[in-house]
């Protein structure tokens, strides 16, 4: 009898530092998403920088494309 008692109470430590450790996974797991949803947040952003700075270089270079025209007629 004390020996199945003392080999539930192993297992249910054993099973305490498995739950332990896969709340410890899960935290480090979580920490790293936020991060990369983080990364991905200021790459979305500095896409959405190069399309305006595309834009407006376009814009200016038909500005420019623009003036020649009239230069040269």
């Amino acid at each position: 009898m004390a020996a199945a008692a003392e080999q539930s109470a192993f297992a249910m430590r054993e099973a305490a530092q498995t739950a332990a450790g896969l709340i410890r996974a899960i935290d480090e797991t979580r920490m790293e998403v936020d991060a990369a949803a983080a990364i991905a947040h200021r790459a979305s952003d500095q896409a959405s920088n190069a399309v305006q700075v595309s834009e407006t270089l376009s814009g200016h270079a038909k500005s420019i494309e623009s003036i020649l025209g009239l230069i040269r007629d």
